[in-house]
């Protein structure tokens, strides 16, 4: 019998092993997740002075050079020639040729062993050297002084050839520094990032429905566990994507990046490298696990035209439709494995730098958990309605919709506080929600929530009592549509969600 079928004792062993994995990481110093961030730099930020023979850069902790890398970049925005070397905690640049006077930049994408890639940049300005002078000969200093009161309006070398950069080099400069460093591999990541939270919004969502919603029949039932655990396999799919993206970043230039057992190395043997075991291991208990069950009634439901409340009725034999709901004592495997993919999700992240750490990993998990309730049972539901408009029974559908607005309700404002908790802990100020990409991609987020949940409340306030009273079909239809406009919301935000993990709030 197979350990992931987790029926019997090796159900506890295996969740034992789960525990003790976890507390192991909870346990851990909070230090040991903290971001790879620059601390000193030679020359400093915005210095200016004579041409530096190298240039180092001295972070908080040990960390590894990511694609696009480490880069000087001169008064126009263009590359210049260097070698690089990283030991322990600096990494020190040795431009090929000697730098001339001008604006120069230094922009940088490190990564930590156990989080994700940052990128910054500072600039400094290489002043000209001054021109060497020599005492005259007492016989010339005559025409000396002569030849100085004719020359008198020519500038002196020194100062012609340190003028400031001409303004159009340094807003070319400025310009590069401040474009976004994405790679193709930043972009491979973030397209598993997408599929891992789809997959994962959908199971929740497909169990929230079946727990807490819809009172089903055995065959809707058991399509509802099929469901969770087929879109379980995008959970594996996607961490697998983001896996591949991460070592590529890892590799850099040189061996290709499925040859460099370094990068893999890197990868796995880090928090990251936990959070993707979490989501393989997850998924495989979805996917192994046959609960949770069915529980059997002998009632069904019916809700009379203009009554608000469903009534329990003997079921006619015939009648394929039972008012029972997925049974939650049988539920032990298949919500382990949610679990464990919520607990790798928190250990990497933005929640990473919050103190304490504990704090951003629940708010972490109850923000995913949440939001998958909310965004997740809305898609489910869509598929759920299409699946019972062709039993042409209004009420049965009416029902699943009115249970689901009161747990959507609940859902989006645990998303919503938790979602400011979690912004709370991860900005450094407010002023970053306007100067970084995080920040403005968080502002993006927040915005197409809040219209997703002024929707909601239009349709829990306004709609849904008129579908109550006349569950006519064109009632029907003005709901109906406006439930697919909330998915299509749901499917942005999910977009967002993956852009956001990764980025910036430096």
């Amino acid at each position: 019998m197979s350990v992931l079928r987790l029926r019997g004792p090796r159900s506890r062993q295996l969740g034992l092993l789960i525990l003790v994995l976890v507390a192991a990481v909870l346990i851990a110093p909070t230090r040991a997740f903290a971001h790879a961030a620059l601390v000193s730099s030679t020359p400093a930020n915005g210095s200016s002075g004579p041409a530096p023979s190298t240039i180092k850069l001295t972070y908080n902790k040990t960390f590894a050079v990511v694609s696009p890398g480490i880069q000087l970049l001169d008064g126009a925005g263009k590359p210049v020639p260097t070698q690089l070397a990283v030991a322990e905690t600096t990494a020190t640049l040795t431009p090929k040729a000697p730098l001339g006077p001008g604006s120069y930049g230094v922009k940088w994408t490190v990564k930590a062993p156990d989080s994700h890639p940052r990128s910054g940049a500072f600039t400094f300005t290489v002043k000209a050297a001054p021109v060497p002078t020599t005492s005259p000969p007492a016989a010339a200093a005559a025409p000396a002084a002569a030849a100085s009161t004719t020359s008198s309006t020519q500038p002196d070398l020194a100062t012609t050839t340190s003028v400031p950069v001409p303004e159009v080099a340094g807003e070319r400069l400025s310009a590069a520094l401040a474009a976004p460093s994405t790679t193709a591999y930043d972009l491979l990541g973030a397209i598993g990032r997408i599929v891992l939270y789809l997959g994962l919004t959908a199971v929740i969502g497909a169990l929230a429905l079946g727990f807490f919603v819809a009172r089903a029949s055995a065959r809707e039932a058991q399509w509802t566990v099929l469901l969770a655990r087929r879109a379980s396999l995008a959970i594996a799919l996607g961490a697998l994507i983001w896996l591949i993206a991460d070592v590529g970043l890892l590799a850099g230039p040189g061996i290709p990046w499925p040859w460099k057992f370094s990068a893999w190395g890197s990868a796995i043997w880090s928090s990251f490298g936990l959070t993707i075991f979490c989501a393989l291991v997850g998924t495989g208990i979805l996917v192994r696990s046959r609960g949770p069950r069915f529980a059997k009634t002998d009632t069904w439901m019916r809700t009379p035209v203009g009554v608000g409340a469903a009534t329990a009725q003997p079921a006619p034999e015939d009648h394929p439709y039972v008012a029972g709901r997925l049974d939650p004592r049988t539920a032990g495997p298949i919500l382990t494995g949610v679990g464990l993919v919520l607990v790798g999700l928190a250990l990497n992240g933005h929640s990473q730098g919050s103190s304490p750490l504990i704090i951003g990993w629940v708010a972490n998990i109850a923000h995913v958990l949440a939001a998958g309730v909310w965004g997740g049972g809305l898609l489910i539901l869509l598929a759920l309605i299409a699946r019972r408009t062709k039993a042409k029974d209004p009420a049965l559908t009416l029902d699943a919709v009115l249970r689901f607005s009161t747990v959507a309700t609940i859902a989006s404002i645990a998303a919503g506080v938790s979602g400011v908790i979690l912004a709370a802990v991860e900005l450094p100020s407010v002023g970053a929600l306007v100067t970084s990409a995080f920040g403005r991609i968080l502002i993006v987020k927040v915005l197409v929530v809040a219209a997703i949940a002024a929707a909601g409340a239009y349709h829990h306030f306004v709609l849904l009592p008129q579908l109550e009273a006349d569950p006519s079909a064109a009632q029907s239809t003005a709901t109906w549509k406006l439930l697919r406009y909330e998915a299509v919301g749901v499917a942005v935000v999910l977009v967002l969600t993956a852009f956001l993990v990764s980025a910036s709030y430096t």
